[in-house]
């Protein structure tokens, strides 16, 4: 790896491991050379350049925390989920100095000026997520020499707009190969990789190993007919209604599942015993996993979200986590008990009236208790 050395209070010099320098184009103005270097390294000495940063040369997008996470449990979801594309850095023209000597790379850069650092122009995210994941994960690194800031911003342009990924038909003859079809399906649902037909949100909440539903989704690739209990529509309908309630989430399904599998992840814990009902008698005993009650209950937590996200400190859409999520969920559904789930309730709930009464039925239940009152007072969803 490469070697960072401080030369004066604030200054350093990197030099790196053996490279390349790449001979892209000869008239080229500035230089290519492509190296490896740990993530800890890399963090060191680069900076990004953001007009929200008050640089009016800026062109870098704001991080999304979201994005970084989604990127964190793919590498946790098994060891070969890497991330084998490079980083590309700008050692910008005039800012900073370099050599280049049998084929090692040496700069020096400043810890405090961030123009005196190499700019990142693609890759953000992914080397936040892997300083997160291991910081001391190797990862190739692409660095543009002696290059001014317009051609920085339209290398980013051009990296965002003009490199094509694989057609979506050639991804699907790959995932519909009968060779490939149950093997890829496992491993990109389990992955949180959702935006392909043959891996989709149901597939997650099939196999997924954080997802709350495994195992027990009402379709025929649950082997066990005892344990097809959860409706798949109920499922689509809440991925649906985040993408339209949760305007931070911008559709991004990964977050949505992540969102979503804390939530009923959490509620599996705290009414464990309504829960293990459900499934026991098929929804006879306990209405927490009936659709409607899924539906609705979601649809209640998401429009107190939507108000926390724009009152309370600790939560964000933009940085979701579970710590947020269970601290939410403290203040309203984690005041209920099993007795209200397993109550007798009205019929008809899978409507949008009914939904309605139930998430009014759950808001009346919680002020109940929240008072000393019993919980059932006025509750209009309970058949006495």
């Amino acid at each position: 790896m490469g070697l960072i050395e401080q030369i004066d209070n604030d200054k350093y010099k990197y030099t790196s491991d053996y490279g390349l320098e790449l001979a892209m184009r000869s008239e080229c103005e500035f230089r290519v050379f492509t190296f490896k270097e740990k993530v800890s390294n890399i963090m060191q000495f680069t900076s990004v350049t953001r007009q929200d940063n008050g640089d009016n040369a800026g062109y870098q997008r704001i991080i999304n925390p979201n994005r970084v996470k989604a990127i964190v449990r793919y590498l946790k979801a098994s060891p070969n989920n890497i991330l084998p594309n490079n980083i590309v850095i700008a050692l910008t023209k005039d800012e900073m100095d370099y050599s280049i000597t049998n084929n090692i790379l040496s700069f020096n850069f400043d810890i405090v000026d961030l123009a005196k650092k190499a700019l990142i122009i693609d890759g953000q995210h992914r080397l936040n997520a892997m300083n997160i994941f291991d910081s001391n994960e190797e990862i190739i690194v692409t660095a543009l020499l002696d290059i001014n800031i317009l051609e920085q911003a339209i290398q980013f342009i051009t990296i965002n707009t003009k490199s094509q990924s694989a057609a979506k038909t050639d991804v699907k003859s790959v995932l519909n190969a009968d060779y490939y079809q149950n093997l890829l399906t496992d491993r990109l649902s389990n992955a949180g990789i959702t935006n392909l037909k043959t891996s989709t949100i149901l597939d997650y909440f099939h196999k997924s190993d954080y997802s709350p539903f495994r195992g027990y989704l009402d379709w025929q690739l649950t082997e066990n007919d005892e344990h097809k209990i959860i409706q798949l529509n109920g499922l689509e309908q809440i991925v649906k209604l985040c993408k339209n309630e949760i305007e931070e989430f911008n559709e991004d399904e990964d977050t949505i599942v992540f969102f979503l599998s804390v939530l009923w992840n959490e509620l599996k814990v705290k009414f464990k015993n309504s829960w293990d009902l459900s499934i026991e008698t098929k929804n006879k005993e306990s209405n927490l996993l009936k659709k409607s009650t899924i539906v609705g209950v979601t649809e209640y937590f998401v429009h107190e979200a939507i108000s926390a996200n724009d009152y309370a400190e600790f939560f964000d859409f933009n940085d979701i986590n579970e710590e947020s999520i269970k601290k939410l969920l403290e203040k309203n559904l984690f005041y209920l008990n099993n007795d209200f789930w397993q109550a007798n309730w009205e019929k008809g709930l899978d409507t949008s009236a009914g939904r309605a009464m139930l998430r009014s039925s759950i808001k009346k239940a919680i002020d109940n208790i929240k008072k000393g009152k019993d919980w059932y007072e006025k509750v209009e969803l309970i058949l006495i």
